[in-house]
């Protein structure tokens, strides 16, 4: 698993809280369905002006990095 944001946005993500929720959601859709993840990596990118909220790939997950907190929160 690989989280991409660019510099000036680092410090408004918690790596280790997403990287838990990312694990344990595929542990409990893996659990439910008894299929693993068929792919070898999942990657998640945080993308300024994105023109939508996120898309999602195969192995890949990209957002709008205005879905990172804000810097007064």
């Amino acid at each position: 698993m690989t989280i991409y944001v660019r510099q000036s946005k680092k410090h408004l993500i918690n790596t280790k809280e997403v990287f838990r929720v990312v694990e344990a959601s595929m542990a409990f859709y893996e659990n439910l369905f008894g299929v693993a993840f068929p792919f070898e990596k999942y990657d998640m990118t945080f993308c300024p002006e994105f023109r939508i909220r996120g898309m999602e790939n195969v192995g890949a997950i990209t957002f709008k990095d205005a879905f990172l907190l804000p810097e007064d929160e």
